[in-house]
């Protein structure tokens, strides 16, 4: 069974070596990088079940704020692991990293998932904040890994949103401690520079601050840890 994760950079030197890592039971990690100028592509190739290849597409928002599409970026990424050809691909950011406990099982969940006769693995995503801290209130659902059979694709009309095709509505559901940790906001001024861009670029509404929009902050529980 070949298992390819995908992942989309673009100046991310501070966060792939850790994703690498947390991937290290994947046959393969895909990295479509958007055009980093810092050390990410030098980092990814460190690692030997990585691959590298460039997406050097960006659209433009207002105040000169540049990104690369979305939609394409996936897609990009999806179209690669079906070339290269894989039984299962996973997809989430770079700055998101499979819980300690869902690493140390890894193959086995999409064996057992085939077993199942599933196409595709669903499991939650949390929000951390800090060293110590989460957004209790934010749990995300997400289609963490699928089939290439399923044709899966990212709608490419609104390249600043990630609205997802042809997903099942069932698939093999994880529950934490199987999941995935968003670090979304390592410290209050990487959160903050995140919603700044954003917000300069005036492409997805007036963002407030992080606690009005993930809401109240909790101490992490014991099992939020990738390492």
């Amino acid at each position: 069974m070949k298992i390819v994760s995908l992942v989309r950079t673009r100046n991310e030197e501070r966060n792939i070596a850790r994703f690498c890592r947390a991937h290290s039971w994947a046959d393969k990690i895909l990295v479509a990088d958007g055009g980093s100028s810092d050390d990410t592509v030098a980092i990814a190739r460190t690692f030997p079940n990585v691959e590298v290849r460039l997406f050097l597409e960006l659209v433009e928002g207002e105040n000169l704020t540049f990104r690369n599409p979305e939609g394409k970026h996936i897609n990009f990424l999806i179209n690669w692991a079906k070339t290269d050809g894989c039984d299962w691909m996973t997809l989430d950011d770079c700055d998101s990293f499979p819980t300690r406990k869902l690493q140390e099982l890894g193959k086995d969940l999409f064996v057992e998932a085939s077993r199942m006769d599933y196409s595709c693995i669903k499991l939650q995503r949390v929000y951390l904040y800090g060293k110590d801290k989460w957004f209790s209130k934010n749990i995300t659902n997400i289609n963490w890994a699928w089939k290439p059979s399923l044709n899966i694709f990212v709608d490419e009309d609104d390249p600043w949103g990630i609205v997802t095709k042809n997903m099942p509505e069932i698939g093999y559901t994880l529950y934490p401690p199987l999941a995935m940790l968003h670090d979304f906001s390592p410290t209050p001024e990487i959160g903050k520079s995140k919603i700044d861009f954003y917000n300069k670029s005036n492409k997805m509404g007036k963002l407030p601050s992080l606690v009005e929009i993930f809401g109240e902050l909790s101490d992490r529980e014991d099992w939020m840890v990738d390492q």
